[in-house]
């Protein structure tokens, strides 16, 4: 059965890789920023769907969170600040909810914060590909880096659960797994992008490589915060996954879990 689930998982990522590295570099930008808004619109349905919404609320909370989305890329409201709000967000109120598993949190509340955490993911997501595709593909793998080393390791030689009562399945040792890949990736990255994009090796070593190895650690840390997050929404909704739309990993919220908090901070850092 692990077997068969991890074949799914496997199968799944790669058809979603495939679908959207074309898509990364040739759509036209209209295009791709009507995916982002499309993106939003599923995610913002799955996480109003963990808050229990349905009927006209449940539409209502999809149609907010994609005219956030449209009013940033119309530059009706300045993505910037939507994304120092979700940043904000993900480094003091989550960490906190996080920590002390509140069950308590008000339903308007986590609307509101899953509004605003998607439709800043989702103005990143454009905002980043109009600045460097490439370098978007970049950000985006070290979550996928990051989460598969945290996979393995944490089945080889997970011990310590890093959070029980959220997700019992995540441990320190992953983490620590996770993280080390990340490094490895960062120390690739300097080496070999300077000859493969040196347009985007230019903007990565911009502020110094060190610097960038710090950033590419803490934007692992922070997609590790925004998989908790997500456990601990299902947790309190009773639901194992946000969806089903995705074979083997459940909905698109259970893939893109880790990608909320990292595509606005790295917006605020390397967009343009």
């Amino acid at each position: 059965m692990i077997q068969t689930s991890l074949l799914k998982r496997i199968a799944t990522a790669i058809v979603l890789i495939l679908a959207l590295v074309p898509s990364l570099f040739f759509l036209p930008t209209v295009i791709w920023n009507i995916a982002c808004a499309v993106f939003a619109a599923i995610c913002a349905y799955e996480w109003s769907r963990l808050c229990g919404l349905k009927g006209l609320a449940l539409s209502t909370s999809i149609f907010l969170t994609v005219a956030v989305v449209a009013a940033a890329l119309m530059d009706v409201i300045p993505a910037k600040w939507l994304f120092v709000a979700s940043a904000l967000t993900w480094i003091a109120a989550v960490p906190a909810i996080i920590w002390n598993n509140s069950q308590n949190i008000a339903k308007a509340t986590r609307i509101g914060l899953g509004g605003l955490v998607i439709a800043s993911a989702a103005s990143a997501l454009a905002a980043l590909r109009l600045s460097d595709p490439a370098l978007l593909f970049v950000l985006m793998a070290i979550v996928w880096v990051s989460d598969t080393a945290a996979y393995f390791s944490g089945r080889k030689w997970g011990r310590r659960k890093l959070a029980p009562s959220i997700s019992p399945g995540k441990t320190w040792e992953g983490v620590a797994g996770g993280l080390t890949a990340v490094g490895i990736y960062a120390l690739a990255l300097i080496v070999s992008l300077p000859a493969a994009l040196p347009q985007t090796a230019s903007r990565v070593s911009e502020n110094g490589n060190a610097l960038f190895m710090i950033v590419c650690l803490a934007l692992a840390v922070a997609g590790i915060v925004g998989d908790l997050a997500e456990s601990w929404a299902k947790r309190l909704a009773g639901v194992k996954d946000s969806g089903t739309i995705l074979p083997g990993h459940g909905g698109i919220l259970d893939r893109v879990d880790a990608l909320l908090p990292v595509l606005p901070m790295a917006a605020l850092i390397f967009s343009r």
